[in-house]
């Protein structure tokens, strides 16, 4: 997935502020808090971001495959 880094500085702050986010489990919807999204689609299921990192998007993954 990739972030601006404007994004990638307000995930940061609001983990700080907040603790982990959540993503629905299509990653369809993000929310700084998990319970927001948990009260918004009750059924869905929800993943909790535990960390991040980021990288160069355009280095690939495997560089064993050429474009």
């Amino acid at each position: 997935m990739k972030w601006t880094e404007r994004e990638i500085l307000a995930m940061a702050r609001n983990r700080e502020k907040y603790g982990n986010g959540a993503f629905l489990s299509d990653l369809s919807r993000y929310a700084v808090v998990a319970d927001d999204l948990r009260r918004r689609y009750p059924k869905a299921r929800i993943v909790r971001v535990t960390g991040f990192e980021t990288e160069d998007y355009s280095t690939p993954l495997r560089k064993d495959i050429n474009h």
